[in-house]
């Protein structure tokens, strides 16, 4: 079976072909031997096995088997044609993963001249080592570290190869690490044993002492360039030991920490610097997943370390169950590490790598299998030096500064054999690894632009590794040997040397002549001095040098100090008095309250102060300290009680300078004191009272500072006020209160107080901290009033003068021939009485005819009443009832208009009473009346059987009271009739006709039309109906319901040209 379906990693295999051929020679004679061969003699699962064979009778048919050991199963037949000359070749058999650690024997079989021959081979695993070449193409000086091995390969770039590394390709100094990858393919699940070696030493000369990180010294991606096996991504890495067992071999030096050639020389064991990494590979749906890793405690010696003798290193690496690997090419993994190259800052000289001469060092793969890692392995890469060899040497310098002050901060250039490699560099400058051939060269520097050499003492110490080489107590240059390999790091030291230093003092006002005492490195140089005072110059010391100064007979807290620079050599002590603000406050009118203030400067100066005064006045608990000398601050009254106005703000120094508070200097030493005067402010209040109700009344206040307020005030039960009171400035100018004329009401008296002084109300000032009260009383002038039920004034006829009302008339449904007077607009009505009265005294009410009284209790007597303009008519509210009286008797001396009724009422209230009396006109609900037409300028209603005028069109009818007062309104006549349906829609209890109202109306088709009342409360569907007799449904709408509710909906009958009345009630 070709291919068998397995999971398994897919890596290179490179290895020397072998070819076992076995000749089996035919029973019966002929021209020369058949033969068979493959190409090699070891396969990668997934590689093509390539037959051939001579000796075979031409256009035979040779036939090919394959059988397995150990036994699984055979393979073929194929079959190959032999060619004219008697050679076969068949490419027909590939291994798979199935196939790992089996061998083959191939047995051909020729059908005619029956020869027959054998040959074996096996299907292992595929393994690939490369190690990186870091100056392809040139093999110059020096390596390309930056580049990561398996980048895009160049000329330029560093690559990964099989072949040896040599001067042709590399360039690795003593203490680098090369780095290698290990490509596996056809790996089954399960635990598979790796076995590495590599060369310890060479002729008892230090060759690769252990194995570090792939990224020791060279950048490397062993994910890159691959071949075949793909990774990514972060690998999984385990530590890898470097030192064997005991007694199996020497100990590593330095236990271990080996000398490095980058970051701090040594390698960190149980870090970063010895681990393996581990890639499964990613293709597709294809990976393979490692589920753990173990690897031997040390690794095992071979050969004495005195001649050539080498280091194995085992681990195991199990494929999880969980991958999914190539169907022919297995499962795959990819290992990557470095072979540290020793070093003689380990091993000493001559006992290194770059001592071996001629010869080469090896790391091989000796097995990957499923025990012991001792087979399948084979894979072999060199270092080889020639003459030049790939081991090169190095001079770094580094660049030391100590004890420099920072403002110094010198810059250096540093040279090697003369030539500058690192410029204007200052500490921790370094020129980095400078390649050198081998022999004697200088090292030495010169100072850049505006450094002194002679200002630092100068060294320079050079260390190969941590062994001490050459050193100089001068700046050189200094000579020094490099032998092969070797990396010799040099460190130019520079010790600054310090200057002398020198404390000058200056003070503001320079009139101050002691007080000081100055310091240099804690010693006082100059005593009690003032202006002008000097430490003189005084040597500082290597390092950090201090300035200061005390106060002697001063204190410092009373200045402000300020020093020439930092880290300077003569440093000028400055000392300016500090001076001092302070804000008082005062305010005027007796009141005291609480102002915020803001003071501002230079130097980040901010204070935001409170002072509340107490008896007129306030300062600050204590003057704030400033700079002195210094401008612009400012002093500003913030947050203003707002029961106060500012005055004005005075500011002075000592009070000799008159200066701007917004903007003003603080001398050195002086005190400036800004004074705010606030003066308290005023208030207006306005009262209002009423005798005989309520009513609204306006007001007009003017005065100073554009004060100008016109309120208006409503009493309730005969008071009012102003809300809010009005606050003015105090103690300031003419302020007035006057007020505006209302119609029902008459002025008796003003008076304007503040609660000491009377004044006048035209004209008056406002004391400072006081409230001055103007009050106004009136009285309600109003005689009498005639309104409708809601209290209101009405008209509805504007056209005429005075008042109107309207008496409806629609014909009488038992006769329907004539009118009956079945409503008035409004519906019911109020003669109002404003009565001055004494108590107990008694009121005369005289009514026209034909009025009547309306209800049980038609007569209320209230305490007040408030007038209200309501849509341009009077409305009276009234206030407290104070009794009430049952219906009069009326009795007119004739039924006739002209006549009237007088009535008393007796036992009234003392004092001012409204008095308020429901009337109904009494001719509402009489019948047989009839028209006399449209005279001008209206029509009268007639008795429809004398044709008599029962009721003239515009009847005045004169309402009158003993008060003196008196009312008078006037009636038209109103007759609601057109053919078609029509009705009244009056609000129950009240009478009043309800406007607005929508009435539908359907006729026996089932057609429908709304009309909408007038008015008098009338709606009218005009419509000459010629048919027979029919039944029409007449429905009020909502929101309207009628009263009862079964009216709602009424069923009526109209004959042909005539007229039904439909009316309702509604709540």
């Amino acid at each position: 079976m070709a291919y068998r379906l397995r999971w398994a990693f897919l890596l290179a295999l490179v290895a020397m072909p072998l070819i076992v051929v076995v000749t089996i020679m035919p029973m019966f004679g002929g021209e020369g031997p058949a033969t068979v061969q493959t190409d090699k003699t070891d396969y990668a699962p997934g590689n093509v096995v390539k037959i051939s064979g001579t000796g075979w009778q031409p256009g035979e048919s040779v036939v090919l088997t394959l059988q397995e050991t150990p036994y699984l199963d055979t393979h073929g037949p194929f079959t190959a044609i032999a060619s004219d000359a008697g050679a076969i070749l068949d490419q027909s058999f590939i291994p798979d993963a199935h196939d790992l650690g089996v061998t083959f024997t191939l047995t051909a079989y020729g059908v005619i001249s029956h020869r027959s021959a054998q040959a074996t081979f096996r299907d292992g695993l595929g393994l690939n080592l490369d190690q990186c070449a870091n100056a392809p193409g040139s093999g110059a000086n020096p390596p390309i570290r930056g580049v990561a091995c398996g980048t895009t390969p160049t000329d330029s770039n560093p690559n990964w190869q099989n072949g040896d590394l040599n001067r042709g390709n590399s360039a690795y100094l003593e203490g680098d690490g090369v780095p290698y990858r290990l490509a596996i393919t056809g790996l089954s699940i399960g635990t598979w044993t790796i076995r590495l070696e590599y060369d310890y030493t060479e002729g008892g000369k230090h060759a690769i002492d252990r194995l570090t990180r792939y990224t020791l010294s060279q950048a490397a991606a062993p994910c890159l360039s691959t071949n075949g096996v793909k990774c990514s991504g972060s690998p999984i890495t385990f530590q890898i030991p470097g030192e064997v067992a005991t007694g199996g071999g020497e100990a590593l030096v330095n236990g271990g920490q080996l000398y490095k050639t980058t970051g701090d020389g040594t390698l960190d064991l149980g870090g970063a610097d010895d681990t393996m990494a581990l890639w499964g590979d990613v293709d597709g749906l294809n990976h393979t997943n490692v589920s753990s890793v173990s690897v031997d405690t040390n690794v095992t010696q071979i050969g004495a370390v005195t001649g050539d003798s080498q280091r194995q290193l085992s681990f195991r690496v199990t494929v999880d169950p969980s991958s999914v690997c190539d169907n022919q090419q297995g499962c795959k993994l990819i290992l990557s590490w470095s072979g540290h190259i020793s070093s003689a800052v380990d091993w000493g000289n001559g006992n290194a790598a770059g001592d071996i001469s001629g010869a080469s060092y090896h790391m091989r793969v000796k097995g990957v299998d499923q025990e012991n890692g001792d087979t399948g392995g084979n894979q072999d890469r060199s270092v080889h030096l020639d003459d030049t060899g790939v081991i090169v040497q190095s001079i770094t310098v580094v660049k030391k500064v100590l004890e420099e002050p920072a403002e110094v901060s010198g810059k250096f250039n540093l040279q090697i054999d003369g030539s500058t490699k690192a410029t204007d560099v200052g500490n921790n400058g370094t020129t980095g690894l400078v390649f050198v051939t081998t022999g004697t060269h200088t090292v030495g520097e010169i100072a850049s632009s505006g450094t002194t050499l002679s200002d630092y003492t100068s060294k320079i110490d050079c260390f190969n590794g941590t062994l001490p080489a050459e050193s100089s107590g001068t700046s050189g240059p200094l000579t020094v040997t490099i032998d092969s390999g070797e990396s010799l790091v040099c460190t130019i030291t520079n010790t600054y040397n310090p200057p002398k230093l020198t404390v000058n003092k200056v003070t503001n006002p320079t009139s101050i002549t002691s007080g000081f005492d100055l310091k240099i490195n804690g010693t006082t140089y100059a005593t009690d001095v003032g202006n002008g005072g000097t430490t003189g110059a005084k040597f500082g010391v290597i390092g950090a040098n201090t300035f200061g100064e005390v106060g002697n007979s001063a204190s410092l807290s009373d200045y402000t100090t300020t020093i020439s620079g930092t880290g300077c050599t003569t440093c000028t002590f400055t000392n300016t008095a500090k001076g001092k603000i302070n804000i008082v406050k005062n305010t005027e009118g007796g009141v005291d309250g609480t102002f915020g203030f803001r003071a501002t400067g230079p130097y980040s100066f901010s204070q935001t102060p409170s002072i509340t005064t107490v008896s007129g006045t306030g300062a600050l608990a204590a003057p704030y300290t400033v700079k002195g000398n210094s401008s612009s601050y400012s002093v500003t009254e913030t947050t203003v009680d707002p029961n106060f106005d500012l005055k004005s703000v005075v500011c002075s120094a000592d009070g000799v300078n008159n200066l701007t508070n917004t903007s003003f200097t603080v001398p050195a030493g002086k005190t400036v004191t800004c004074t705010f005067t606030n003066t308290a402010k005023g208030k207006i209040k306005i009262v209002k009272k009423t005798v005989g109700g309520d009513g609204t009344f306006g007001y007009t206040a003017t005065g100073p500072y554009s004060f100008s307020q016109s309120p208006s005030i409503t009493t309730s039960s005969g008071n009012g006020t102003t809300t809010p009171t009005y606050t003015v400035k105090g103690n300031s100018g003419s302020y007035s209160v006057t007020e505006s004329a209302n119609a029902n009401f008459t002025l008796t008296s003003v008076s304007c107080s503040d609660g000491v002084n009377t004044l006048s109300n035209t004209s008056f000032t406002v004391p400072a901290g006081k409230t001055v009260t103007c009050t106004f009383t009136n009285t309600n002038k109003t005689p009498a009033l005639f309104t409708d039920t809601l209290l209101c004034t009405f008209d509805v006829d504007s056209g005429l003068l005075g008042t109107q009302f309207h008496l409806i008339y629609t014909p009488d449904n038992t006769s329907p021939s004539v009118w009956k007077l079945n409503a008035s607009t409004p519906g019911q009505y109020y003669y109002n009485i404003f009565n001055l009265s004494s108590g107990g005294s008694s009121l005369s009410i005289t009514l026209p005819y034909p009025w009547v009284t309306q209800g049980a209790v038609p007569i209320h007597v209230y305490s007040s009443v408030r007038l209200a303009s309501v849509n341009g008519q009077t409305c009276l509210v009234p206030g407290t009832e104070l009794t009430n009286f049952t219906p009069p008797v009326i009795n007119y001396s004739s039924q006739a208009f002209g006549s009237t009724t007088t009535f008393n009422l007796t036992g009234l209230p003392a004092g001012w009473v409204y008095v308020n009396v429901h009337l109904d006109y009494g001719l509402k609900g009489t019948t047989n009346y009839v028209s006399n037409g449209s005279p001008t300028p209206g029509p009268a209603a007639l008795d429809a059987t004398t044709l008599a005028v029962r009721i003239p069109y515009g009847v005045l009818y004169n309402f009158s009271d003993s008060n003196g007062g008196g009312a008078t309104t006037q009636s038209e006549n109103v007759f609601k009739k057109d053919p078609g349906i029509g009705g009244l829609i009056l609000q129950t209890g009240t009478t009043n006709p309800v406007v607005g109202a929508n009435v539908e109306i359907t006729d026996p088709n089932n057609n429908k039309v709304t009309v909408t009342t007038d008015q008098d409360g009338w709606y009218m569907w005009q419509y000459k109906y010629t048919g027979k007799a029919a039944t029409f449904t007449v429905k009020l709408l909502p929101p309207k319901i009628a009263v009862p509710a079964s009216t709602q909906s009424q069923s009526v009958t109209l004959k042909a040209n005539g007229f039904l009345l439909v009316n309702f009630t509604v709540q």
